[in-house]
């Protein structure tokens, strides 16, 4: 068993800010799967665009904006949230309302991007499982625009944006090498793909970098795809599952948890706190906006998908937009440590600054974290 203590905010100085609204607020539309509902005043929608000088104060009276989340929906406190977080500053700063359809299954995602698109003239889509419906929804309304995270459709009106999550994930694997009492340590992914595994990739990198026994456990071996403390859920939303899984690896001996799950984290972190040990979140800064368990989140590695979503909805509302891809790491701030520490983390400044030796590092080029599980077998820092 470890003490433990209540989590405090504690500004990293070698690390990102945390971006303002985080939390989102409770949305003004919802849905239930396969049912939209439309925000007072709806908007209509007319040709072309004008683009706003600086200083003028945008025109909104021809702009409407929608999003369907990924699988899982509103309330996972991580990635679908992080998008509705970046809608919520959206409509905080310019007045501009947004449609919002839940997707429970991925059996949904078409007919609610379709929702979407016959109501609104931009549409937000996270997750990588919406490749398929961007493709051709984008395709069949080139009039309509989109933005695309973790994944890439090649269409003009389409803005893809990718990040660098194995960047971020090293750093939370430099700390949970160096904080593992055990010297095991366990990694949860959602659903199997690149993105995911560049989560499972970089974490393991991390680890290997400064606890070789631990990393060891986190390389697959012979013919198996995965290390001994590598377990995915095949779910974003199962979070019966992720406690079930996290539980087998605190059983094992891992005292340190890192997931990149969506809502299967949320029992990750129940687990963490039945067996009073560690657990990593992901894509926000979980330990805020999930406070009931913030003594057991050590740090969160901060995707901002919130960030990608208010730039691109900002650019449709001046007339900016335009299709195309961004990949965003480090060197972008996108991803990072978040700003919210674990007293007993923030106890150990050794272990802070060698996070920031590796961060500068991997900035400055003079380190590249591999990217697949693949490519962790020729991996060695210098």
């Amino acid at each position: 068993m470890k003490k433990r203590m209540t989590a405090i905010v504690a500004s990293l100085l070698m690390a990102t800010t945390i971006i303002a609204g985080c939390k989102p607020s409770t949305p003004t539309t919802t849905t239930t799967p396969g049912e939209t509902t439309t925000t007072a005043g709806e908007t209509t929608t007319t040709a072309g665009e004008t683009t706003t000088t600086a200083g003028e104060t945008p025109d909104i009276s021809d702009k409407s904006v929608g999003m369907t989340t990924d699988e899982g929906g509103k309330g996972d406190k991580s990635f679908n949230d992080a998008g509705i977080a970046g809608l919520e500053k959206i409509k905080s700063e310019f007045g501009l309302d947004y449609d919002l359809i839940e997707t429970i299954n991925a059996d949904q995602i078409q007919q609610n991007l379709e929702t979407i698109v016959s109501k609104d003239d931009f549409a937000v889509t996270v997750g990588f499982k919406m490749a398929e419906a961007v493709e051709s929804v984008a395709k069949a309304n080139p009039e309509k625009k989109f933005i695309l995270v973790d994944a890439v459709v090649e269409q003009p009106n389409v803005k893809n944006v990718l990040f660098k999550e194995h960047e971020g994930s090293f750093l939370l694997g430099v700390i949970a090498g160096m904080m593992a009492e055990t010297n095991k340590v366990g990694f949860i992914g959602g659903v199997e793909g690149d993105v995911i595994g560049r989560f499972e990739t970089g974490f393991a990198a991390g680890v290997m970098s400064v606890n070789p026994e631990a990393g060891a456990l986190l390389m697959p071996q012979g013919d198996a795809p995965h290390g001994e403390f590598v377990t995915y859920a095949a779910s974003f939303s199962d979070t019966t599952k992720g406690k079930e899984i996290a539980l087998d690896m605190y059983n094992r001996g891992a005292d340190i948890v890192y997931h990149a799950a969506g809502g299967v984290g949320l029992g990750l972190f129940d687990a963490a706190e039945e067996t009073q040990n560690y657990a990593m979140g992901v894509d926000s800064d979980q330990a805020l906006i999930v406070p009931d368990k913030a003594d057991v989140i050590l740090v969160s590695m901060m995707k901002r998908v919130e960030v990608a979503v208010y730039d691109a909805v900002k650019a449709y509302i001046e007339g900016t937009f335009e299709g195309g891809m961004d990949n965003l790491g480090l060197v972008e701030d996108a991803v990072g440590l978040s700003e919210t520490i674990h007293p007993d983390l923030q106890a150990k400044p050794e272990i802070l600054d060698k996070v920031e030796e590796f961060r500068m590092k991997i900035v400055d080029g003079d380190l590249v974290v591999p990217g697949k599980v693949e490519e962790l077998k020729d991996f060695k820092v210098e």
